[in-house]
């Protein structure tokens, strides 16, 4: 994995920190568990978590 997909994964769980209030770890799972569950990758699903919350270039 990439250092800029790592910082995009990071962002998310960032934001899903923030707006959800989920700690670190279940940032994380939520992320592996939906990627996962949906069929798209950890980055992509990043992505589309901060344009929902619309931050910036993605």
């Amino acid at each position: 994995m990439e250092n800029r997909d790592r910082q995009l994964i990071e962002r998310a769980k960032k934001v899903l920190m923030r707006y959800l209030g989920m700690s670190e770890p279940q940032a994380h799972r939520f992320l592996e568990r939906n990627a996962m569950n949906l069929r798209m990758r950890k980055t992509e699903l990043a992505k589309a978590v901060l344009k929902m919350y619309d931050l910036g270039d993605v």
